[in-house]
Order: structure tokens, then sequence, then C-alpha cells
């Protein structure tokens, strides 16, 4: 390529080109130097975890819970990670709750960009500038996944562990009666239930066989599950523990409230049905209506596509849509 080629694909003026270059130096400092911090920040939490390791500290119930649950790795790109961004530590927490425990920061995060990437590369986002696109689309696949995703999975859990939670603490009770501690009952209930409860009554188990206390090793389980008939059970495990008193006469009234209350949940359940249905289909007509006129009628829709003006009020009524999803979706939600 000789000199002229090469001035081709440049910008045109001379101040064009000064811009271009000024602005190209500055994008290239400025990663290098996103890429020196990240380097420092990481080095520092790497010198920071074998300083603790060697101090001989005593760990507290979340520590332990990671080396009961980890398997020996090096955090130190995930602490990075939640140094530069501290909003991740939400997701971390919701990825638990999830029970995505082994999707940790940095693959969620190295899925981010991926999808960003595959995105930005097949799909052209009008109204947006260029260098703006990879940051909008990554916050909004963030936000899509983090809100709607694992909002999703972590409601349908916690239904299943609201059906499983009333059978265990029936399960502790029977064991309570009998004479066995309260340590013993929930070993022999995580034995009884299935999945996803087992998991994180196994997990109390295990903290109570390295010597964590029960009521610690059922405050920080109960983080993970985030369930009010959950807390409960803590509540009346650690007024047991503190002031003595019948736990097993506490927790079978607990037992009573959570089964009232998941059948009044069903119900409500089956009496809302009708309404969801029907919002979907509202929301869903005007989408596969709009479908068919491409496929079929592509005249009809063109100005849709080719006119800058249909292409605005295209969007439009995608954003209102949505807004009435959300509305509809608000209404049709009862809390029991």
């Amino acid at each position: 390529m000789d000199g002229t080629a090469f001035l081709a694909i440049l910008p045109g003026s001379p101040v064009a080109l000064v811009s271009y270059a000024v602005t190209t130096l500055l994008v290239a400092v400025l990663l290098a130097l996103a890429f020196r911090t990240f380097l420092r920040i990481r080095t520092q939490v790497h010198l920071d975890r074998q300083l603790n390791r060697v101090s001989g500290r005593k760990l507290d119930t979340h520590e332990t819970m990671e080396l009961l649950n980890a398997r020996a790795r090096d955090d130190s790109l995930n602490d990075s990670l939640l140094r530069i961004l501290p909003t991740l530590g939400r997701t971390r927490l919701r990825l638990r709750q999830a029970g995505l425990r082994r999707l940790d920061i940095k693959l969620y995060v190295m899925g981010i960009l991926a999808l960003t990437a595959v995105i930005i590369s097949t799909v052209t986002i009008p109204y947006i500038p260029s260098y703006a696109q990879p940051l909008v689309v990554a916050l909004g696949l963030h936000l899509l996944i983090d809100v709607k995703l694992l909002g999703f999975i972590i409601q349908r859990r916690k239904n299943r562990i609201l059906a499983q939670i009333a059978d265990a603490l029936g399960h502790m009770v029977r064991g309570i009666q009998v004479g066995q501690s309260p340590e013993a009952a929930i070993a022999d209930a995580a034995e009884v239930v299935k999945a996803p409860l087992k998991d994180h009554l196994v997990l109390v188990k295990q903290l109570t066989d390295v010597g964590v206390p029960l009521v610690d090793a059922l405050s920080a389980i109960a983080v993970d599950i985030d369930m009010p008939e959950f807390d409960f059970a803590v509540a009346a495990v650690s007024a047991q523990a503190e002031s003595g008193g019948n736990l097993s006469s506490a927790l079978m009234n607990l037992v009573d409230s959570i089964r009232a209350r998941h059948q009044l949940q069903m119900k409500v359940q089956a009496l809302s049905a009708e309404g969801k249905v029907s919002a979907a289909m509202m929301v869903m007509m005007p989408i596969l209506l709009f479908v068919w006129l491409s496929m079929s009628r592509p005249d009809y829709v063109a100005p849709f596509y080719e006119d800058p003006t249909g292409e605005m009020l295209m969007f439009l009524a995608f954003g209102l849509l949505g807004i009435g999803a959300y509305v509809l979706s608000k209404i049709a939600r009862i809390k029991v």
C-alpha cells in the first residue's frame, strides 16, 4: 500500500486527521491505564488472600462457607471485578439465590461480553452512536439477565422451597420431640427432603460439623434462601438458644402457618391464571400480527423499515408495548 492509498482511508482534512489521531491516542492511554489499574488491584487482592492464609486468624461463617463450597480456587479475579464494579456484588448474591454457585462473577462478565460481541457484530442499532453501542448492549444484557432471568429462576426456586420447608420443619419437630438436638434434627431432615432445600440443609450440617454455631449457620443460609418463612425458623432457633423454651411447639405453629400460606398462594395463583393468560395474549397479539404482515404483505409494512419516521414510530410502538406488558404483569401479580 502506497502513501496515497493509506491517506485515502484516513479523514480528509488535516484537522480531522489530527482529531482522529488524538482520539485514538486518548483511547489507547485510557485502555492502558484501566488495564494497569486492574492488574494492580488483582495483585493486591492476591497478596491480601495470601496474608490472610498465613496470619492464622479465625475464619468467620461466610469464609467457612466459601471454603466448604469452593474447592481450592483463586478468587482474586472475582474480587478485583467486585472492587471495580461493586454493583456486581448484588449479582453474585442473586446467582447464589438462583442456585448457580458454580457461575462466578468472572464467568458472568465473560458471558456478557461474549453476547455483546455477537449482538454488535450481527445487529445494527439505530439512533445510538457506534462507540456507545457496546456499552448500551452490555448494560441492557446485564439488566435483562439480572432482573428478569435471575428473578424468574429465584422466584421459581423459592416456590419449590416453600413447598418443601413445611415437611422439613415437621421432620425437625418430630426429631426434637424424641430427644434429638436441633443439629441432629436438621441433619436428619437434610436426608429426607429433596433439592433445592436439601442443598441448603446439607450446607448447614457441614458448617455445624466444622464448629460453626447453629444459629450462625442458619443465618448465613437464610441470606441465600431469602424467605420470611425460613427467617422465622431461624428466629425461633435463635430465641431458644438464647433464652430457652419449647422449640418444637414454636416450629409446629410455624409449620401450620406455612402450610396455610402455601395453600392460599396456590388458590390465588389458580384464580389469577386467567388474568395472566389474557395479559400475555394482549401483549403477543400486536407482535404476532406485525410478524404476519411482514411475511405476507411486506409492502404494507415497508415504511416501518425504510422511512426514518416509520422506524421511529415502530420503536415507539414497541416501547409502549413493553410498558403495557410491565403494567399488566404488575396488575396480574398478587403477592400473598
